[in-house]
């Protein structure tokens, strides 16, 4: 072996390409698996003795309320034609609303043939501003109002809103309630409310609703299966009052005062820290 001058420590052994031997990356590879076993077998945690022993809580059954319903596929896909239908007409009603608004509004104010406001209305004008309000348009003249609207309505089953024409479709007004309806009457009167009486009965040519869905029938039990669908919705969107997230931030659920007399020691395998291939780098996965 040679000896370096000035009594500093030998020089390593050459290879025989001439080259020393370097003993740090080995030592670099296996110092992550050694510090994991020692943590493995080393770990120790201390847990009380209570909660060790208690078994888990038991979740409470839901109210059969609650349950989630089973539906054929048939019965579900007309369940949710009868939702999508019913949130239409609720639609429609609500646009239907607003126009009779509008058209309450217009009340008092001179006719003028062929006038669409502001100042005068004639019966089609009147009717075609209005539901423009609520988001619907309509053609000018009354024989092409009645063609364009799909929903043809009878007279015993009219809601605020319809359209109900006279005298072979030639005037028109709109039903407000209760057997009455809005019109611009002609040239000698203003725009008012007026009654279905026995001759306008007799005049009536026919009646539609804008903006409504295509009327269908749906059997009993489709709607009945649809309110206990959306009720059981209902029940399941609201959190549970004996949930752990309903208590208060900061205290774990179930814990139990312990005291140091009351601990004891638990030995458990952790996972290796340090596998094969790991590394100074190497980062736990979220």
């Amino acid at each position: 072996m040679d000896i370096a001058p000035h009594g500093r420590r030998p020089f390593p052994r050459q290879h025989k390409a001439g080259k020393p031997r370097t003993r740090s990356k080995r030592a670099a590879r296996m110092m992550p698996q050694t510090a994991g076993c020692l943590l493995a077998a080393t770990m120790l945690v201390t847990v009380p003795a209570e909660a060790s022993a208690r078994p888990a809580p038991v979740p409470e059954p839901r109210p059969a309320s609650a349950q989630r319903l089973a539906f054929d596929p048939a019965t579900l896909r007309k369940v949710r034609a009868y939702n999508k239908y019913r949130r239409a007409v609720a639609r429609q009603q609500n646009r239907a609303r607003t126009a009779l608004r509008f058209a309450r509004k217009q009340v008092g104010k001179p006719y003028g043939w062929g006038a669409t406001g502001p100042r005068a209305y004639d019966c089609s004008g009147l009717v075609m501003k209005s539901w423009r309000r609520a988001g619907v348009r309509l053609p000018r003249v009354t024989y092409s109002q009645y063609r364009a609207v799909p929903r043809k309505v009878p007279i015993r089953s009219l809601r605020p809103g319809d359209l109900v024409f006279f005298r072979g479709r030639a005037h028109v007004g709109m039903y407000v309630s209760d057997n009455r309806y809005i019109h611009a009457p002609n040239r000698r009167a203003r725009i008012r409310i007026d009654r279905l009486s026995g001759v306008r009965r007799k005049q009536f040519s026919g009646a539609v609703r804008p903006g409504a869905p295509e009327h269908r029938e749906w059997p009993a039990p489709i709607p009945q299966l649809a309110r206990r669908l959306a009720k059981e919705q209902r029940n399941a969107s609201r959190p549970d009052p004996e949930s752990p997230e309903d208590s208060s931030p900061g205290t774990p659920v179930n814990a139990l005062p312990v005291t140091p007399s009351k601990y004891e020691t638990a030995t458990f395998t952790a996972p290796l820290v340090g596998s094969l291939g790991s590394g100074p780098d190497d980062k736990p996965e979220d």
